[in-house]
């Protein structure tokens, strides 16, 4: 949200229509905040957290596209790969939530909560208790919070590089940026030590 200011600022003001910057989103409010969730699964597609999936072991014999796996054989699904398929999502490296969104007369792209979580009857069985803890964190955010880009001392601002430490699970390198309590009648209703305004390194 750092990086693409105009995508956090229309997600807030989707949130601000539903509550009336009077309370906290809660789950009832999901369904009426359809751009928030194009936002959240670009932002699962855009930065999936596993970028190799965990291991499968075949205990039988299959067949692929064309190619002969035998039982036994070890399968490791690029997950990483998959969110960046040009002929699912174009342009796979730009930040763009409105590709989920539904126009007339066009279904929906792949919903990447499909995959990144797993497949089939290996899925991780946390994934929607995953889902919802990360979708009410984030209209949470929304709702309380301004997130900008930090400044230095002469004023200007900094830049995030989009970066992440290598691994099996991704996690963002640190960075800075400005996030400060948002004036209004929903601060009312956090602790007032929650509420101080500060700016964040993620490294802290």
């Amino acid at each position: 949200m750092v990086l693409h200011p105009d995508v956090f600022l229309r997600a807030q003001a989707e949130v601000d229509r539903v509550t009336g910057h009077l309370r906290l989103p809660n789950f009832d409010d999901r369904l009426s905040m359809p751009y928030v969730e194009c936002v959240l699964r670009e932002v699962y597609r855009w930065g999936c957290p596993l970028p190799f999936g965990v291991p499968y072991r075949l205990v039988e014999n299959d067949e692929c596209r064309g190619y002969h796996l035998l039982a036994g054989s070890t399968i490791i699904t690029n997950i990483w790969a998959m969110t960046r398929r040009t002929d699912v999502y174009p342009d796979p490296e730009r930040f763009l939530p409105e590709r989920f969104e539904l126009a007339h007369g066009q279904t929906a792209l792949h919903d990447p909560r499909k995959y990144i979580f797993g497949f089939g009857k290996r899925s991780h069985p946390g994934c929607d208790f995953a889902d919802s803890s990360i979708w009410i964190v984030m209209v949470g955010i929304l709702s309380a919070l301004d997130v900008r880009k930090a400044r230095n001392r002469t004023g200007e601002e900094i830049s995030p590089v989009p970066a992440f430490k290598s691994g099996s699970v991704r996690h963002a390198a640190p960075f800075e940026c400005d996030i400060r309590a948002r004036p209004g009648k929903v601060m009312s209703h956090l602790p007032a030590d929650s509420v101080q305004d500060s700016v964040y390194s993620q490294s802290q």
